[in-house]
């Protein structure tokens, strides 16, 4: 299963897990996530602009990374 086909996840704690890259487009299609960790990785790039369509988050940490 992709992350993107997780439509009723609330948290996503990805934090401290040497992800690497940018952060994929389809986190956009978790319309319900209240909860985005995934600082302290090696992500790298821009903050994908169809974040600001997730509405319900309200806690998205990304400190710790090159973006």
């Amino acid at each position: 299963m992709e992350m993107g086909q997780l439509t009723s996840l609330k948290y996503l704690i990805l934090n401290n897990n040497l992800l690497s890259g940018p952060i994929p487009v389809e986190v956009a299609n978790l319309s319900l996530l209240e909860v985005l960790y995934l600082h302290s990785n090696h992500l790298t790039g821009s903050i994908p602009n169809n974040v600001g369509q997730l509405t319900a988050l309200s806690l998205l940490y990304l400190y710790e990374n090159s973006l």
